[in-house]
């Protein structure tokens, strides 16, 4: 029996995830076995976070779910806010307050409580009406006690499908323009891949400066050249900016800032620059296992985005000892995922094979002929003076810069073929080519 009114684009959305996410399907319904109407529970709780004011039915039927759902803990009511109208997030937002629901309804406290609760309330014992307050301060407690890890759950799911829509389109996509499946698919990935959760971790911030600061450059004067529609807090109108924080139209302007439907400013930087391919190369011997490593494809996943932005083409070297390399050039999504999940892990750094492959690739495709060369390494390779003196005669002849990423403080080796050397993600704000 459900206890909260679904519409038919709220039971075609839940419908369509739920299907596609084969592993939490075969969790709700083996549960189903030992708990009644477990999957109605499951989609009462996509409707409530789906909906701004869900309509709530039959409450007496379900009264401990009743409780959970209006539990004004503040992470629940984060999730919810955040959820409210879009599909995707709303299943997420379901998985995990469902998983919490059920930690917290398994008990014969709860069972005893809810029979309890379904009898009119003037025909309660005091032992049952004992009962009742017990269970609903224990669900207070379990809520507060868990909820942190299930919220922590929804947020990394929420901030890697952000990054791969964006990533996947333009930079005002989110997640509710993904394809269900895809999105199931790939959080499926990432939870069993420890690497890839690492990354997606990172991914948001890094792409954040990839986006708007590296690799892009313009003479610092953005010019307003009309009105659209967004939800870019900065750049909104100031009748907008007042209204968001008036009562009396708060509510409103909310949930059109969830839906990016106020009034902003649209901006146009005088100078943009759209510059040629990029060759990158990643270092993937031994000693950039672990944070460095996931350091490296995060960042790589924001220069993804700064050249599909940009309608410029990306290569991928992956190195690691002397012939030991890997090319790819990214184009889809898919192409990206594969590349953040590999890693050759050499017992040994080798900077002229990359180097060379960098050039020949250069010299070699003719869509690449124009391309600048991104390294990304801990500095831990060696380069002889013969090799070192004809590649920056290359660079020279063919106008190639190389911008190096140090992912360490050492910079010895990367500086002698280097335009630019940066330390850390946080340099790169400054950084342009």
């Amino acid at each position: 029996m459900r206890m909260i009114k679904p519409n038919d684009s709220e039971t075609e959305a839940f419908n369509t995830l739920f299907n596609a996410d084969k592993q939490f399907k075969n969790y709700v319904e083996w549960r189903s076995n030992h708990v009644n109407d477990f999957e109605d529970d499951v989609q009462d709780i996509f409707s409530y976070m789906r909906n701004r004011s869900p309509k709530v039915e039959n409450a007496d039927s379900k009264p401990l779910l009743n409780e959970f759902i209006n539990q004004k803990h503040s992470d629940l009511v984060d999730m919810k806010t955040r959820s409210t109208g879009n599909d995707i997030l709303s299943y997420i937002s379901t998985k995990a307050a469902c998983k919490l629901y059920d930690e917290i309804i398994d008990s014969q406290l709860m069972k005893s409580a809810e029979d309890a609760m379904k009898k009119a309330e003037e025909s309660r014992t005091k032992e049952e009406q004992s009962t009742i307050t017990k269970a609903k301060n224990q669900m207070k407690l379990a809520v507060r006690k868990a909820v942190r890890s299930y919220k922590e759950e929804f947020d990394e799911a929420e901030n890697a499908l952000m990054a791969i829509a964006v990533a996947g389109s333009d930079p005002n996509s989110s997640p509710q323009h993904l394809n269900a499946k895809d999105a199931m698919d790939f959080l499926t990935k990432m939870k069993s891949n420890a690497t890839v959760a690492e990354i997606m971790k990172l991914v948001g911030k890094f792409q954040n400066i990839a986006t708007h600061k590296l690799l892009t450059t313009h003479d610092g004067v953005q010019s307003i050249i009309g009105i659209k529609l967004g939800d870019d807090i900065p750049r909104l109108l100031p009748a907008e900016m007042n209204m968001l924080v008036d009562e009396d139209f708060e509510s409103l302007k909310s949930l059109q800032l969830l839906q990016r439907q106020l009034f902003q400013y649209k901006y146009k930087a005088r100078t943009p620059k759209n510059g040629g391919p990029f060759v990158a190369c990643i270092d993937e011997s031994g000693s950039m296992a672990g944070r460095m490593h996931a350091n490296s494809k995060a960042f790589l996943f924001g220069l993804w985005q700064v050249a599909k932005a940009e309608s410029r083409d990306l290569i991928v070297v992956r190195f690691g000892g002397k012939n030991e390399y890997e090319t790819k050039v990214i184009k889809t999504v898919d192409d990206m995922l594969n590349v953040a999940e590999e890693f050759i892990n050499s017992g040994s750094t080798d900077f002229e094979t990359p180097l060379s492959v960098a050039k020949n690739i250069i010299e070699n495709h003719g869509a690449f002929d124009t391309a600048d060369i991104v390294f990304i390494t801990d500095d831990g390779g060696r380069i002889s003076a013969n090799f070192l003196k004809s590649f920056n005669e290359f660079r020279k002849t063919t106008q190639t810069k190389v911008i190096s990423l140090s992912l360490t403080m050492r910079s010895e080796v990367i500086e002698t073929f280097s335009d630019k050397v940066v330390f850390g993600f946080d340099d790169l704000a400054n950084l342009t080519f």
